[in-house]
């Protein structure tokens, strides 16, 4: 079973690839860090932008490490608390049309 997790619940932009039996296929980050030190901290509005710019390219970059394509996915996985609202609202929309696209299950994680 391969499972894509998508993780936005702060600052940064993460997608891992998971094979059941291989292990992690793929991990890929986008960090927010330098974007954000200007406020002294997370400024909400201003990550969740930045996710919207980086889940895309961070996709596509954990797909192609991972050496697979979409298909080849069985489920997705995304954060869905605790977090930034804004931040989480852009993993979640982009997991629900991922599973919706591929026809594949939306497994909700956290840690409740």
């Amino acid at each position: 079973m391969i499972v894509l997790g998508i993780e936005t619940s702060c600052d940064d932009t993460g997608v891992c690839i998971f094979h059941s039996k291989k292990g992690i296929l793929s991990n890929v980050v986008s960090s927010q860090m330098k974007l954000h030190s200007e406020w002294g901290g997370v400024y909400p509005d201003l990550a969740a932008r930045e996710h919207t710019r980086n889940i895309i390219p961070v996709l596509d970059r954990a797909v192609r490490e991972a050496k697979i394509t979409l298909s080849d996915i069985d489920a997705v996985a995304v954060t869905v608390a605790p977090g930034l609202i804004v931040s989480l609202v852009i993993g979640i929309s982009s997991a629900k049309a991922l599973s919706w696209s591929l026809k594949k299950p939306r497994c909700p994680c956290s840690p409740h």
